[in-house]
């Protein structure tokens, strides 16, 4: 008798805690743009999904309440986590391999004066100055300047909790490009201690870049899953150019956000970046990014987030340390 009621106990306190799962499910469900997509959900984020794949490297909570430390616990448990951090009010992304890095407060980066013009010689290619000076503008901005520029309001910080940064599939297409001319891959979602609010999505750089290059209109639709975008246009301008192969068959995934690596493939095809010819850093082995972070090493234009690292990975939200080096470091 006693057994039983033990039994029934425990089940009900089982049950009692699922449902609580569901419920912060339901919540982050409502607020579709703080989903990260490793929680479970399913890709349209309708119903939670049972089991834990092998993707599933991060978890997050988009509420803004913190929640409580037997949460925290259980969420390692389920997920199997040996080494889980503490949640930073109730929003984090928790790839285990990062905690060392997150621990390390980098120092700020002083804002980048540009050189005086450099006269044009020959057999020497200069990069787009409308480009740069776009780029320049949106970074020395930050996030409200970005939103400026796209026409619209900036968010507000204290009105709404740090996003979870939503991560494009990867999926190489057909025929096999180089190494340089490859779908950007799917960024693994590595948070900084403050997750900021200005983080830079693929549909933005892809206005960013079409406008600033001057890019011919393009002749085709290349993508299925930008029909909703407000930068459809732009977003095939980029692909007629030859300047961004989606992150999936048929896909571009407009609304992730812009990682280190694939910046760094956006700026190596934009200034047409030869190979390099060593290997600059040690975390980016085997990073579909690999070969154009190299480029834009040695041409100058990065010279990493430490020593020997690129932190590839990283969501693209002040990008000084890539691009303030271009005007002088440029080919």
């Amino acid at each position: 008798m006693f057994g039983r009621r033990k039994r029934e106990e425990a089940a009900a306190a089982d049950a009692a805690r699922e449902e609580d799962r569901r419920v912060l499910f339901s919540k982050l469900a409502e607020r579709p743009d703080h989903v990260c997509p490793f929680l479970g959900l399913a890709g349209e984020r309708s119903e939670y999904i049972e089991g834990i794949s092998d993707e599933h490297r991060c978890f997050a909570f988009g509420d803004p309440a913190p929640i409580s430390a037997e949460q925290q616990t259980r969420v390692c448990q389920e997920r199997g986590y040996g080494n889980c951090p503490r949640y930073l009010r109730g929003v984090l992304v928790i790839p285990t391999e990062e905690l060392e890095a997150l621990r390390q407060r980098r120092a700020p980066l002083p804002e980048p004066v540009a050189p005086p013009p450099v006269a044009d010689s020959a057999g020497r290619r200069r990069p787009p100055a409308i480009l740069l000076l776009g780029l320049l503008v949106l970074l020395l901005a930050g996030g409200a300047g970005a939103f400026l520029m796209l026409g619209q309001e900036p968010p507000v910080a204290e009105a709404t909790p740090s996003p979870t940064p939503t991560v494009a599939p990867t999926d190489v297409p057909s025929p096999v490009p180089s190494p340089s001319e490859t779908a950007e891959p799917s960024p693994t979602p590595e948070p900084s201690p403050t997750i900021p609010l200005n983080a830079i999505t693929r549909e933005e750089i892809a206005n960013l870049l079409a406008d600033s290059l001057d890019l011919a209109p393009a002749t085709d639709d290349y993508y299925t899953d930008d029909d909703d975008s407000p930068f459809e246009d732009d977003i095939n301008r980029l692909a007629e150019a030859g300047l961004t192969f989606g992150c999936g068959t048929n896909r571009f995934c407009p609304e992730a956000f812009v990682t280190r690596a694939q910046l760094a493939a956006f700026v190596a095809r934009a200034l047409s970046l030869p190979p390099a010819t060593q290997d600059y850093f040690t975390d980016d082995d085997g990073n579909l990014h690999e070969d154009n972070i190299n480029r834009i090493a040695e041409a100058g234009i990065t010279e990493g987030c430490a020593p020997d690292l690129y932190c590839p990975d990283d969501t693209v939200t002040r990008v000084e340390e890539e691009l303030s080096r271009i005007l002088e470091a440029s080919p």
